[in-house]
């Protein structure tokens, strides 16, 4: 049961990375730029999220940003779920916690498409 817990985590990880990307390709028509803007962007913000580090590494501001940004919250939260909290450092799993990350990345992801489907996709 934590496997497809774990999944529908990893779910909410790829809703908001399809919404960032589809806001990043919005505002930039260039392919080249886009991927280099959403590169550099993910690398960014892994770094200041905890991906990259343990989370009791991370100072104050970042541990906050790194409880709110639905990418390092979704992964940190699978990784509850299969590996235990001595892996992770505290317990994402909490309703407060699981509903700020289902809701931002719904949110991400909409907004992604509605930016998209206005201000990009047009039948010429």
């Amino acid at each position: 049961m934590d496997v497809l817990q774990a999944v529908g985590f990893l779910a909410l990880v790829v809703c908001t990375a399809a919404g960032i990307g589809l806001i990043i390709g919005t505002f930039i028509k260039r392919l080249h730029g886009a991927i280099m803007t959403g590169v550099g962007a993910s690398v960014i913000t892994a770094a200041i999220s905890g991906l990259f580090a343990p989370y009791e590494m991370l100072p104050p501001p970042l541990q906050l940003f790194s409880r709110v940004y639905p990418i390092s919250s979704a992964s940190a939260s699978a990784t509850y779920l299969l590996l235990g909290e001595e892996i992770v450092g505290y317990n994402p799993l909490t309703v407060s916690q699981v509903s700020l990350i289902i809701a931002l990345s719904l949110f991400l992801l909409i907004l992604g498409i509605n930016l998209y489907s206005r201000l990009s996709w047009r039948m010429d």
